[in-house]
């Protein structure tokens, strides 16, 4: 299994999408805070929706019979993206809950 640098829990908080000094679990977790939509994507069949909030976007994928063959994409208003793993897609809920109860932007 591939090393994951995600680290959604720990991340700091407040970093800028387009700040690439940041080391990667940051940046990563950068671009979630930052997200403007959330893109759900199945390989088959092919499918893709989009959800304003990554609660309402794992809440699909959770309802589906065949949630293994769903990805989670964070995108930004500019385009750029990541891709949560699907380990850890709890705590990425949990950083998304405690951003909106605290939010610093």
């Amino acid at each position: 299994m591939p090393v994951s640098y995600q680290k959604p829990l720990e991340a700091k908080r407040g970093g800028k999408p387009h700040d690439f000094k940041q080391n990667i679990a940051d940046w990563e977790a950068t671009i979630f805070d930052n997200a403007a939509y959330f893109s759900v994507f199945a390989v088959r069949p092919r499918r893709r929706q989009q959800f304003p909030t990554f609660a309402e976007a794992l809440a699909f994928i959770r309802e589906q019979p065949d949630s293994r063959s769903y990805l989670i994409y964070a995108v930004t208003a500019v385009g750029r993206t990541m891709i949560p793993d699907r380990d850890k897609w709890d705590q990425w809920l949990e950083r998304e809950k405690e951003s909106k109860l605290c939010p610093s932007k």
